[in-house]
């Protein structure tokens, strides 16, 4: 499952991003199941600075993005976007 945060300051130079891998790979974002995600998750939260306004639209476009790759008529795939905040 591919899995992205967004509205932090990432190391090393502490830029603000609004997509990024929460694993850490930008080219290979997967998670193995809902743990996975829970365990990328706790690892970013140590690593990174939470930083707003938050800003969906580069996640949406993402998500979007790897919807849209790969699609056949023979093969239909679902994809659901799930985003969770704070507030």
């Amino acid at each position: 499952v591919p899995a992205f945060g967004f509205g932090a300051q990432l190391p090393p130079n502490w830029q603000v991003s609004h997509c990024f891998a929460l694993n850490g790979q930008e080219y290979q974002p997967q998670c193995h199941q809902v743990s996975g995600i829970l365990e990328a998750y706790l690892q970013t939260l140590r690593n990174v600075r939470l930083h707003g306004p938050t800003v969906f639209s580069q996640v949406i476009r993402r998500a979007a993005q790897l919807a849209s790759t790969g699609f056949s008529q023979q093969e239909q795939v679902y994809y659901i976007l799930l985003i969770i905040t704070d507030g």
